[in-house]
C-alpha cells in the first residue's frame, strides 16, 4: 500500500490485479450474457425439451415415448383364457385402460382397471402402432373381495396393438419371465377396446 502525505495508507489496488469492483462488473456482464442467450434460445426454440427428446439420444426427464394416438382412456371387454392358473372366475371382464405420456423404463404409463383389480404398467418398447409393457404392481380395487385363492396378477407382459384406423386397441397379456406361472409366453387375456 502507498502512503499519502500524512503517512496514512491509501487504498489503491495492487498493480496488475483487478479490484473487487471490476470482478463484480465482469460477473454481472457474464450473467447478463447467459440470460440473454437463454432468452433468445427460448424464443427461437420454445419447446427446447421436445427438441432434445426428438432429435437426440438424450432422454431428458419429461420426454415422451408414447405415440399420441394411444393416449387417453380406452374401454371394452377383456376375455380371460383358460391358460390362467387358477382358472378364470369370469370369462368376460369389463376393462378400462388409462394411457398417459411416459418414457421407456420410467414409472407408470398405463393404469388398467377391471371390476376386481387395478394394475400399473411400465413401458418397455414403443413403436408407432405397438406398445409393450410389464405389469409392475397390481392390487384389488378398494372394497373388492377377490375370493378364495384369487390374486391380482403381476409380472405379465402386455402388448397393445392399435388398428390402422386408430379407433380400436387390442391388448394381449402373456405370462412374463418373472410372472405368476413358470411357463412364460402363455396368453392369459385379450381384449378389444375403444377410446372414450
Amino acid at each position: 500500500m502507498a502512503q499519502d502525505g500524512d503517512g496514512a495508507a491509501s487504498a489503491s489496488a495492487t498493480p496488475g490485479r483487478p479490484s473487487w469492483r471490476q470482478i463484480t462488473t465482469i460477473g454481472a456482464s457474464i450473467g447478463a450474457v447467459i440470460t440473454l442467450l437463454v432468452a433468445v434460445g427460448t424464443w427461437v426454440q420454445p419447446d427446447l425439451r421436445g427438441w432434445v427428446c426428438e432429435t437426440t439420444e438424450y432422454r431428458a426427464l419429461g420426454c415422451n415415448d408414447v405415440p399420441d394416438a394411444f393416449i387417453g382412456e380406452w374401454t371394452g371387454t377383456e376375455i380371460c383364457h383358460d391358460n390362467v392358473i387358477p382358472k378364470c372366475v369370469q370369462r368376460e371382464i369389463p376393462l378400462s385402460l388409462t394411457i398417459g405420456r411416459g418414457q421407456l423404463g420410467r414409472g407408470t404409463v398405463v393404469v388398467s382397471r377391471s371390476d376386481t383389480c387395478e394394475s400399473f404398467w411400465e413401458l418397455v418398447h414403443a413403436e408407432e402402432r405397438v406398445l409393450e409393457f410389464e405389469t409392475r404392481r397390481s392390487r384389488p380395487v378398494p372394497g373388492t373381495d377377490l375370493g378364495q385363492g384369487q390374486v391380482c396378477p403381476t409380472g405379465l407382459s402386455v402388448t397393445l396393438r392399435l388398428d390402422p384406423g386408430g379407433d380400436v386397441l387390442r391388448p394381449e397379456s402373456r405370462t412374463g419371465p418373472g410372472g405368476p406361472l413358470s411357463i412364460p409366453g402363455l396368453v392369459l387375456f385379450t381384449a378389444e377396446l375403444r377410446k372414450r
